[in-house]
């Protein structure tokens, strides 16, 4: 489909390996380091093939989280106020 097409797999065991702080301040804070991250990837795809950033909007570029989650990989019954606003990996049938 055209959005997995649009979308960055970003692994927070790489960025942990090149830079711990910066994967800590993600997984707490997303929503202060994903635009930066999505515009960085917007950037680069844009440069990279004008006519492939050109077919959708410039928002559909996205970053997804994989990896290990640690203490942020939680079942649904340990999903608390505490993780509130973090990157969360829930794991349970839906």
């Amino acid at each position: 489909s055209s959005k997995e097409e649009r979308r960055l797999l970003l692994n927070v065991d790489d960025l942990r390996s090149f830079n711990r702080d910066l994967a800590l301040a993600l997984m707490r804070s997303p929503a202060e380091y994903l635009p930066a991250f999505e515009e960085a990837l917007r950037e680069i795809v844009t440069n990279h093939d004008p006519s492939f950033a050109k077919q959708g909007a410039a928002n559909e570029f996205r970053i997804g989280v994989v990896g290990s989650f640690g203490a942020h990989h939680v079942s649904p019954r340990q999903l608390g106020s505490a993780l509130l606003n973090s990157v969360v990996r829930v794991e349970g049938i839906v």
